[in-house]
């Protein structure tokens, strides 16, 4: 049998370039508080309290997206215990932590197929409507946090107010909208694939009682990371109010999708600093705020998701029940 041929020098160079990018936002970082130590030693006021804040929200932030993940495949009749949803979260986070592009939704897919059974294109019309919900829920928030600050203060985003509204709109088309399949006949190979999500997604956008629940968990989820962000800020002497935290939540939510670096290194820290204009906090505080925020996760992530993993190792080697 012939050898696999190896990948060319652009492939290489491609796979290689989220993680550059990830120790390139890591180095700069470390430059910048070396040289700007003093300012961050005066302005940083950590507790145990705040530290352990941050830790419980962040497992909390985590165990979320998975009891919502257990919604979307229980619609396909799939049903995990508490370990095992639980423990898919924080393994999928670990993989996130490690490699780049979500590389948790493989893990996923992987261990809901060989567990369960869930074919690749019923997971990917879950993976659809989680998307879907959480840009247009975020959306929506970040429409009202808009319209309160500007009662407020009498300034108004419009061009960050438009981006929201254009998004939102382009979801809630999404759900209301989709191609009819029922009289299509059935293909092999990759069409088939994708003649199963969107009959997956049609099944799913057309259960009012799924798409509750998730709207639903999607608020919840974005108000425990506008709350990490209301500690984190805290910690380091700064107070933010709650439109400024959910702002920063929907802010948080929102940049999940442009992972594209390990655990979204430089993209969450872009998003936390951009939203200092509604926050009125430097940029450099808010990048430092980022930073414990951050922290706090990998504690968390580090200490279980190995044993996560390893349980979920363990439990897909009995195939599907």
């Amino acid at each position: 049998m012939a050898a696999d041929p190896k990948p060319g020098a652009w492939t290489r160079i491609r796979r290689l370039l989220p993680h550059l990018l990830a120790a390139l936002l890591l180095i700069a970082a470390v430059v910048w508080i070396a040289q700007d130590w003093e300012q961050v030693s005066e302005a940083v006021s950590l507790s145990p309290a705040h530290m352990a804040a941050l830790a419980i929200l962040s497992l909390l932030s985590i165990l979320l997206v998975g009891l919502l993940n257990q919604f979307l495949v229980e619609h396909f009749g799939v049903q995990m215990k508490i370990v095992q949803w639980s423990s898919l979260a924080l393994a999928s986070t670990l993989t996130n932590y490690l490699l780049p592009l979500r590389a948790g939704i493989a893990l996923r897919a992987a261990y809901l197929n060989q567990r369960f059974g869930l074919t690749l294109g019923k997971f990917t019309a879950t993976l659809a409507v989680f998307y879907v919900m959480t840009v247009l829920v975020n959306s929506l928030l970040g429409i009202l946090v808009l319209a309160w600050l500007g009662w407020r203060t009498g300034v108004v985003s419009w061009p960050i107010l438009g981006v929201f509204a254009v998004v939102g709109a382009g979801c809630l088309a999404a759900l209301l909208l989709g191609p009819g399949l029922a009289d299509r006949p059935q293909h092999r190979g990759w069409r088939r694939l994708v003649q199963q999500a969107l009959q997956g997604w049609q099944e799913c956008r057309r259960s009012h009682r799924l798409l509750r629940r998730v709207a639903g968990l999607v608020v919840l989820a974005t108000l425990i990371q506008a709350l990490r962000m209301m500690v984190a800020f805290a910690a380091i002497g700064q107070v933010i109010d709650l439109a400024a935290g959910l702002f920063l939540g929907a802010l948080l939510m929102l940049s999940t999708f442009l992972s594209i670096t390990p655990a979204a290194l430089g993209i969450r820290e872009a998003a936390i600093v951009f939203s200092s204009l509604a926050t009125g906090v430097t940029p450099e505080l808010s990048l430092l705020a980022g930073a414990l925020d951050r922290a706090a996760s990998i504690v968390v992530v580090g200490a279980l998701g190995p044993p996560a993993s390893a349980y979920l190792s363990r439990d897909m080697s009995k195939g599907s029940p």
